[in-house]
């Protein structure tokens, strides 16, 4: 999974991860629905002032993940390198 992260392609971290968190409604609880949640708040935090986020690498990819549902708000979204 590090070696993913470092390639900077979150939709293969999200492969990574999908299936390994039990049932399909397990994982949807764990990732998707939290990810959603997020989103709110996650507007709100950078609306006020410069923000860092950080999430699991599992959050990242995805239909649901955290960088698809920002893009889908007109958010732009990059790495940064570490």
């Amino acid at each position: 999974m590090i070696a993913v992260y470092k390639s900077q392609h979150s939709e293969n971290l999200y492969k990574v991860i999908d299936g390994r968190l039990g049932d399909a409604e397990f994982q949807k609880i764990m990732l998707d629905e939290r990810n959603i949640d997020w989103i709110p708040k996650i507007e709100k935090a950078i609306g006020e002032k410069s923000t860092f986020i950080a999430v699991g690498g599992g959050h990242l990819g995805g239909e649901n993940g955290v960088i698809n549902l920002l893009r889908k708000q007109g958010y732009k979204v990059g790495a940064i390198k570490l």
